[in-house]
């Protein structure tokens, strides 16, 4: 969640301990609780006004979830760390949670379930419904009695955690976001805010006549599209001063693992507020990735990963005869080039399995 008049996606209640290829975003931390960290995401500014600077960025820390209240919004009745007694193809259920039925599910408070123990550790699913005792989420696709959970009494542990929505994270043009008409944004003079939603990948703008942010062909309000906590966002920004977002939330204790749907361009995030490397990040051990020279993959027809270096953003592939992640047009390793804190990756998938 973040305050409207400002630019700072902002927790309102105390901080609490409280088949799909994947992979997992890699990040040793040894903590028995979940300490608290602020990170601070500048998307850069475009030069001209007039053509995009764009950055790949990403929202890190996990928020508390919040519902709202007779002032402003409160933490949720019932668990929100628990382990699971049982599971169907989309629901998770603790037995004694004492969940307030629907209080879960709200437009404009995304609520995701993350696994933290167990072979399914770091799978974030959203919240779609929910009883006293039972989630129902998002599978992605996937029957969750297929993923192997430990269920009963010494059940796999999960936590509930927060979402955004595009309005909740970007605010408004008083916010600093660069807005418009339906002309302006189709003449390149509206920032555009690109993510994933399910399968797809859209644009988003501030549209100045409805006071609301909508989609390229859409003529509905999308103020409330989720952004979920492992999403990266391209922004292209055609405003000529910076602008920032300062993140506040728990600091991750297990890996992320992070569901490829589909041959698709996806971009996905990091949740944790340091650095890591491109070999870091675990890309190249997901099932199905293909790896140049290896397996009669080409460089040409190799499975990509686009990060901004500096003020340009590259394309990389792995190379399986070399065990090395490398880059068209250089012979060295790129295995150390940094992925930031704040920033996003995105993924382009050559082959035909998800």
């Amino acid at each position: 969640m973040r305050l409207p008049t400002s630019s700072t996606r902002t927790l309102l209640a105390a901080f609490a301990v409280l088949g799909l290829a994947s992979f997992s975003f890699a990040q040793p931390v040894s903590v028995k609780t979940n300490p608290v960290g602020a990170v601070t995401i500048t998307v850069a500014p475009s030069s001209t006004g007039t053509s995009y600077n764009i950055s790949q960025i990403a929202v890190p820390l996990l928020a508390n979830p919040l519902v709202p209240g007779t002032t402003e919004p409160v933490a949720p009745a019932g668990l929100l760390r628990a382990g699971i007694t049982s599971v169907t193809s989309n629901t998770i259920t603790n037995s004694a949670a004492g969940w307030t039925a629907g209080q879960l599910a709200q437009t404009g408070f995304p609520m995701f379930v993350r696994v933290i123990s167990g072979s399914n550790v770091g799978r974030t699913l959203q919240i779609t419904g929910n009883t006293a005792t039972v989630l129902t989420v998002d599978n992605q696709g996937t029957d969750l009695t297929t993923l192997g959970f430990t269920v009963g009494a010494s059940g796999d542990q999960f936590e509930i955690v927060a979402g955004d929505t595009i309005k909740g994270l970007f605010g408004t043009p008083a916010d600093g976001v660069v807005g418009g008409t339906a002309a302006n944004f189709s003449a390149n003079q509206t920032d555009r805010v690109t993510i994933n939603v399910g399968a797809s990948v859209f644009n988003y703008y501030y549209n100045t006549d409805f006071n609301q942010w909508r989609r390229s062909g859409s003529g509905a309000s999308q103020d409330n599209v989720v952004i979920s906590p492992q999403a990266g966002i391209v922004y292209q920004r055609i405003g000529t001063a910076p602008y920032s977002i300062t993140a506040l939330g728990n600091v991750p204790t297990t890996n992320s693992k992070v569901s490829v749907s589909r041959p698709s361009v996806s971009i996905l995030g990091r949740q944790f507020p340091t650095d890591t490397t491109l070999a870091g990040l675990g890309i190249e051990n997901m099932p199905n990735w293909r790896k140049a020279n290896a397996g009669g993959v080409t460089v040409a027809t190799s499975d990509r990963v686009l990060v901004k270096v500096g003020a340009s953003i590259f394309s990389y592939y792995f190379d399986g005869a070399l065990s090395q992640w490398r880059r068209s047009g250089s012979g060295a390793s790129q295995n150390a080039i940094v992925i930031s804190a704040d920033s996003a990756v995105r993924l382009q998938r050559a082959g035909t399995s998800g």
